[in-house]
């Protein structure tokens, strides 16, 4: 309801186990949290690995996005 509630988009998945391993973890997990930039602390990434994750995060996005739409 908070997602709704702050217009965040959000997906369930089926599995915690799959999730878990999803985000290299092998705990099962009930969320993950994706940003579109990286944040102060986190690990830098050269300029190919952020290109390629910018894309893959908009095609993530886009999904998500489609599958409130339907």
């Amino acid at each position: 309801m908070l997602c709704e509630e702050a217009g965040v988009q959000y997906v369930y998945v089926h599995s915690k186990e799959q999730l878990g391993a999803a985000g290299m973890t092998k705990r099962p997990t009930s969320v993950m949290l994706v940003l579109p930039k990286a944040v102060k602390g986190s690990t830098k990434m050269g300029k190919d690995d952020e290109k390629e994750f910018e894309e893959m995060y908009k095609s993530v996005y886009s999904k998500v996005k489609g599958m409130h739409e339907k």
